[in-house]
């Protein structure tokens, strides 16, 4: 499954974790060998961009998604 956020296309079969950043506006996305983070200009930005990426997960069976 292939999801775009702020024009990066990220393949959710490689992803293993997903982890918001309050701090600084950020999303990362981890693989087994790497991080992809998105930054947004606000917080409200990010919290919708992470609701609607919750969402799409919930409704998708994902193998090997992981959340903590």
């Amino acid at each position: 499954m292939w999801i775009e956020v702020c024009g990066k296309l990220i393949n959710f079969n490689h992803i293993t974790k997903v982890e918001k950043d309050n701090d600084n506006f950020q999303i990362h996305f981890y693989t087994d060998h790497d991080k992809i983070s998105v930054k947004f200009e606000t917080e409200i930005e990010l919290e919708q961009v992470y609701f609607n990426l919750l969402e799409r997960i919930k409704s998708k069976p994902i193998d090997g998604f992981r959340s903590e």
